[in-house]
């Protein structure tokens, strides 16, 4: 019977010396694992990149819409030719010729607007009220036979601002064939059934700075002799504004 305490104290030892081998492997375990872990926690570093960008601005050139012209000996004549004309009115540059003036407020506007403005102004009866007519100071008959013309007041500066730089206000004479009616605030006046075309024929032209001076022979349309004559104009926006136009030598 005292064999058996025996036994049971070699058996406890046995589990616990057993337990301690254990505990001595679980360290080394435990020791790889650490390390293992350690080497696996590295630390990133992130490398941020910065790119500049240089803004390039470039600046829009605006649409130019004046037209140039060059006058020439190649195609004055043409420029102050009837055809030229062609419907607009601001191209209608003979009339310009048909008085003589030494600075824009001298010409004589019964003259250069002797025709108008050119057709998109002229009225009929079937156009103008029979009221209009008449507050007007037109004649029914008249109309009803050669027409009207009508330009309102607006157009008509704008017409002689290109092409005389001045506007109605700004002229000595300002006793046209048109007359301003303040209640239509618009200009009328007769159609004309004649003409005062004559012929020209240019002979220089030269240019100084922006101003253009050429010579041309006329007739007189009174003793219908040859004239030389000169003019001068500029051209903006490829509409010819007037500066003069003299009769410099005469022929007997």
């Amino acid at each position: 019977m005292k064999k058996y305490p025996l036994i049971i104290a070699l058996s406890l030892l046995l589990v616990v010396t057993a337990c301690g081998v254990c505990d001595n492997d679980n360290p080394t375990v435990t020791t790889e694992t650490t390390v293992q872990t350690e080497t696996t926690q590295t630390t990133s570093e992130t490398t941020t990149i910065v790119t500049t960008t240089k803004a390039t601005t470039v600046t829009e050139q605006p649409e130019t819409t004046e037209k140039t012209m060059e006058v020439t000996m190649d195609n004055i004549n043409e420029i102050f030719s009837y055809e030229y004309y062609d419907g607009n009115y601001e191209d209608f540059n003979r009339l310009f010729l048909y008085c003589f003036y030494d600075k824009p407020s001298e010409m004589d506007l019964r003259t250069i607007l002797y025709h108008g403005m050119g057709k998109d102004f002229n009225n009929t009866m079937n156009e103008l009220s029979e009221e209009e007519i008449l507050s007007a100071g037109l004649d029914i008959e008249a109309v009803e036979t050669m027409g009207a013309i009508k330009i309102p007041k607006d157009t008509l500066n704008d017409y002689l601002k290109k092409k005389t730089g001045l506007t109605i206000d700004e002229f000595e004479n300002i006793d046209m064939k048109l007359k301003y009616n303040e209640q239509y605030d618009a200009y009328y006046g007769y159609r004309s059934t004649d003409t005062i075309l004559q012929p020209i024929n240019f002979k220089s032209v030269e240019m100084n700075g922006d101003v253009y001076t050429a010579v041309y022979i006329a007739r007189d349309p009174i003793k219908y002799s040859e004239i030389t004559c000169q003019v001068k104009f500029k051209v903006n926006d490829g509409v010819l504004q007037f500066i003069s136009n003299k009769k410099i030598e005469a022929e007997e």
